[in-house]
């Protein structure tokens, strides 16, 4: 395993793992605010917006990931 390898990977897990965490919140308190919105269709606009947001940004982590570590596997 080449040390160069190992080290990218680790910080692409890093990175993964503090926007998965952030992106989890995000859906969490947004979830929270949409069910809350009392009807207000601002609110609930606002709310479904995030957690849509939020979801896209936990694909593209992934797939980054996935990327990252297809990268350094085959070609470093």
């Amino acid at each position: 395993n080449n040390p160069v390898a190992r080290t990218i990977r680790q910080v692409a897990f890093v990175v993964s793992f503090i926007v998965g965490v952030g992106a989890t919140i995000v859906v969490i308190l947004r979830g929270f605010r949409y069910v809350t919105s009392g009807g207000d269709p601002n609110k609930a606009s606002q709310g479904k917006d995030m957690i849509i947001y939020a979801l896209i940004g936990i694909i593209v982590t992934s797939l980054a990931g996935a990327i990252v570590y297809f990268i350094t596997e085959r070609f470093l």
